[in-house]
């Protein structure tokens, strides 16, 4: 990953007045120092004249010199870090077009700047085909008051969502997703900034589950609607037995498992007796 970069320390004017400092204190002191050196070494009038003018060729000399050491270290600067400018905008870039969540950039109008490939294929288009397109375009007019909410947070605190809501598709469909974004400002006009995840596999899962409960729910009340019908004909077991003077089949709260299986003999004994009892006296049982 590139280093990052401070913008200040490679301005013009900075590397330029920085430049003009050094020349200047270097001059200055050049002068200053060679002045008192030639008075010190000699009082001769055409003695010192003639210093003076090899002084001037040695500071005019050295003053290229110096100029050229500065301005070389600052182009080498400069070019260092636009190098590595673009190095980091193409990694920014690779991470934009690679990313699996969609990157879109917009102007607060709704006009699409820039989208990354993720974004496009949520709506079904190219790239260049969404970039004609406004914000406004893909959201269903549903979602208006909603989306004036959402801009209306981007007012007060420069950032809205998550929310959730669809897109319309370049097919007419809608597709689920879930977004959030936030302020920014380059060349000093605001942008929206947005990342957006297609969430339809999500919404799928969920109708999924919903179906899945339901059919347990109706499982659920066919097996109590059983539940119920079984101790009916267990109380109406117990009910004939008494009738015909025996004791309860089932006791109360007994389940099937509880209580051994009955023979049909068992089964048919209390009819059985009934239907002894309704023989009238003197007469013919029946076979």
């Amino acid at each position: 990953m590139p280093a990052s970069l401070n913008s200040a320390a490679f301005s013009p004017a900075r590397t330029a007045s920085r430049i003009a400092a050094i020349y200047l204190a270097l001059a200055l002191l050049w002068i200053y120092a060679s002045d008192r050196v030639l008075v010190a070494l000699s009082s001769d009038p055409a003695r010192l004249t003639a210093w003076q003018t090899g002084k001037g060729w040695l500071f005019v000399i050295g003053s290229a010199a110096l100029i050229f050491f500065l301005v070389r270290r600052a182009l080498v600067a400069f070019h260092e870090a636009q190098t590595a400018l673009r190095e980091s905008e193409r990694y920014n870039r690779t991470l934009f077009d690679q990313s699996s969540l969609g990157l879109a950039l917009c102007r607060l109008d709704g006009r699409l700047v820039d989208v990354n490939p993720a974004f496009a294929r949520m709506v079904g288009r190219s790239i260049e085909q969404t970039l004609d397109l406004t914000y406004w375009d893909i959201t269903p007019e549903c979602y208006a008051a909603q989306e004036q909410l959402q801009l209306d947070s981007l007012e007060r605190t420069g950032c809205y969502g998550p929310c959730e809501k669809e897109y319309r598709h370049s097919d007419g469909h809608l597709v689920p997703v879930r977004l959030q974004g936030r302020l920014i400002e380059r060349r000093e006009e605001r942008f929206i900034w947005s990342t957006v995840e297609d969430i339809s596999d999500y919404k799928r899962a969920e109708i999924q589950n919903v179906e899945q409960l339901e059919e347990l729910r109706r499982w659920h009340q066919a097996t109590l609607g059983r539940e119920m019908r079984i101790f009916q004909l267990k109380a109406e077991v117990n009910e004939l037995a008494v009738r015909v003077g025996e004791p309860p089949r089932y006791l109360g709260g007994m389940s099937d498992e509880a209580a051994p299986p009955l023979s049909e003999k068992e089964l048919t004994a209390p009819v059985r007796a009934s239907c002894a009892d309704a023989v009238p006296a003197g007469g013919e049982k029946p076979p």
